[in-house]
């Protein structure tokens, strides 16, 4: 009889759900690390997530990679009349931290419209100043 609280106890323990694991963190702008890459956009999606520059995320395909854009919030593109659709080709100069898949974008360039995001410094131009 001893055995059951024990057996109980643990039944319950190994029920319970697992503490929740925060999301990745996206990558800060790292000037440092700044390149510039040119593709065609084959997936627009909105980001809501907090950790995750919250805002317009682009799948961009080259030849030789497929990357994941963090933009800017929509609001900030819609304001400046400025629009990405799928097919359209880019030119992007952002930051790409541990030449990982994802650049957060300081520039965007269609056709002869360049869109600056952000500072040489990284910091977003829709913020207040």
């Amino acid at each position: 009889m001893k055995g059951l609280p024990i057996a109980c106890f643990c039944a319950i323990v190994a029920a319970a759900p697992a503490p929740a694991q925060a999301p990745p963190k996206a990558p800060e702008y790292d000037v440092a690390a700044e390149v510039t890459v040119r593709g065609e956009v084959t997936d627009i999606h909105e980001s809501k997530v907090a950790t995750d520059h919250p805002g317009l995320h682009l799948i961009l395909k080259n030849e030789e990679e497929t990357v994941e854009i963090h933009a800017c919030p929509v609001r900030f593109l819609s304001e400046l009349e400025f629009t990405i659709a799928i097919g359209d080709k880019l030119v992007v100069v952002g930051s790409r931290p541990r030449k990982g898949a994802v650049i957060v974008a300081r520039e965007i360039t269609k056709g002869q419209l360049s869109l600056i995001l952000r500072d040489k410094k990284g910091v977003p131009n829709w913020l207040p100043r």
